[in-house]
């Protein structure tokens, strides 16, 4: 006697088995990359307050006051998208307080680089600099809010892809402008251990963004394998139904296959 909900052939049991790893699997990347990335946002907030922003605090209390917040915000998102990843993507809700957190925390720091006082000691367009990159993360954020729309598949990866690797552009690039009168930035690259090891996060949320992409396109293929093979046994057991008059009927062109009329008139 089988159980409810069990299969019964033992090949479908391995089958099962093997996407329930290979998704727990996944999770555990999409932690690990997260875990990282929060890491190394903790990291470099610690660096850019002991290298620059302690020594112009002074005339900057309210900027490195948003600062530090729109910090905290991005932290607490990856806190609480991990979160969603460890519970298996049972609480929803997680992802989308995640998500708005984290599109705010850039926010924060751009309003926070515009209102950035420069002195003598350091380049006027610091401010700038800093700009463009918290720009370069915040519209990578974006990106992958709207790739959470539904829509194709296929446009959600290039959305979720693209803000990976804006966001990646702006863990790896370092803007400076050479002097004061330069119109463009300079720009270099970056790959110290706490911005490499970003970018490294970003490659394994990445590679699960795709692993999830053809898992839906897999589920959807499957849905439409069961449709078309119950629509086609419906179709089998109707037609076996039918008397000999009213398979004529249909064969002469006056009915469809799934027996219902085409039309108010049979002719």
């Amino acid at each position: 006697m089988s159980s409810l909900g069990v299969p019964k052939d033992p090949k479908d049991v391995h089958v099962v088995d093997h996407a329930a790893s290979i998704h727990i699997l996944w999770l555990v990347l999409d932690g690990v990359g997260l875990s990282i990335i929060a890491a190394c946002t903790i990291f470099q907030t610690f660096h850019e307050w002991k290298d620059t922003f302690q020594y112009h605090y002074d005339g900057n209390a309210q900027v490195m006051t948003l600062w530090i917040i729109g910090r905290f915000f991005q932290v607490l998102a990856l806190l609480l998208l991990m979160s969603y990843a460890a519970t298996l993507n049972q609480f929803p809700q997680l992802e989308v307080i995640g998500m708005f957190l984290l599109t705010a925390g850039p926010m924060l720091c751009i309003s926070a680089s515009l209102l950035f006082e420069t002195d003598e000691t350091m380049s006027k367009s610091f401010g700038i600099e800093w700009l463009l990159e918290e720009a370069a993360e915040l519209v990578g954020i974006l990106l992958l809010d709207f790739s959470m729309i539904e829509t194709f598949p296929e446009l959600e990866l290039l959305a979720e892809v693209s803000g990976f690797f804006f966001l990646g552009l702006a863990a790896l690039l370092d803007f400076k402008y050479i002097s004061d009168t330069s119109y463009l930035p300079a720009v270099f690259t970056r790959f110290d251990m706490i911005h490499g090891s970003d970018a490294f996060g970003l490659v394994l949320l990445t590679l699960v963004g795709i692993a999830d992409y053809r898992a839906r396109k897999e589920a959807i293929n499957v849905s439409l394998d069961k449709f078309h093979k119950l629509h086609s046994s419906s179709n089998l057991s109707d037609t076996e139904s039918a008397g000999p008059s009213e398979l004529l009927w249909r064969a002469s062109g006056n009915g469809k296959l799934d027996g219902k009329s085409s039309g108010s008139h049979p002719y």
